[in-house]
């Protein structure tokens, strides 16, 4: 399983077409906002900074070996939830961690052969997480091969990219981007905002690494390798998959 992140920085302070808006989401102090909307087989998670936007990103873009995606998603249920905790790390520079954020959870349906999923979407004063999970028996012994996640800006960015695990960085323009780029991955927006790209909680499920987008400017998800979605499962005592069916999978998230 795994989580997607995008997180926001500021060098002077904390920082489709026609599709119908879903649900809506504010982090914690309401220094951001995000807007879900579902458009045929693709969500799109547009992210705002107070008012401006900062970043879309399409996602539930996926290639199965099966086969078996067919019609359109459509949203049979959503439930909000608000978490403010704090969590002891076994090292690092603080004792303590304050995890603090809303989530959206959205169960979708296909339209045609009624196969479902869930959308988990975070959103921190820090910036947004999202993870899917794949329903145990609608999804059962099938196998992922490509996920197409689009982060999408409206200008052509300034971005750093490295193609290995530390290895050195080079500065680029989305436009100019070739070949496949480690995480994180980070976008400069203008002089004062900037965003990464980054993932966690990756158990049985393939690195993500990042292109060029096939469309728009931006960068596009790639998997290291195909994903055993038996295996891709959510582990105990992590119960982020309350509320859907209960052997729900975890996917990109």
């Amino acid at each position: 399983m795994k989580k997607t992140i995008i997180l926001l920085t500021a060098l002077l302070q904390s920082v489709f077409v026609s599709a119908q808006t879903t649900g809506s989401l504010k982090s914690p102090s309401e220094l951001l906002n995000a807007e879900i909307d579902v458009k045929d087989q693709s969500v799109q998670i547009s992210l705002y900074e107070k008012g401006s936007k900062v970043v879309d990103v399409k996602t539930l873009q996926l290639e199965l070996a099966e086969n078996i995606l067919q019609g359109n998603w459509s949203v049979i249920n959503q439930t909000k939830k608000s978490v403010d905790q704090t969590w002891q790390p076994i090292y690092g520079e603080r004792s303590l961690v304050t995890d603090r954020y809303n989530e959206l959870k959205l169960s979708f349906r296909l339209d045609e052969n009624l196969k479902e999923m869930t959308l988990f979407v975070r959103l921190y004063d820090e910036g947004l997480a999202f993870r899917y999970a794949f329903d145990n028996l609608d999804f059962w012994n099938c196998t992922l091969t490509e996920e197409n996640t689009q982060f999408l800006f409206k200008e052509d960015c300034k971005t750093w990219v490295t193609g290995m695990a530390q290895g050195a960085y080079s500065e680029k323009r989305l436009s100019s981007l070739t070949g496949a780029a480690d995480r994180p991955q980070v976008i400069q927006i203008n002089d004062h905002r900037f965003v990464a790209i980054g993932e966690a909680a990756l158990v049985d499920y393939s690195r993500m690494k990042l292109e060029k987008s096939e469309t728009g400017l931006g960068v596009q998800s790639v998997l290291s390798g195909k994903v055993n979605l038996d295996l891709a499962k959510y582990q105990s005592p992590l119960a982020l998959c309350d509320g859907c069916r209960a052997s729900g999978k975890a996917g990109r998230t």
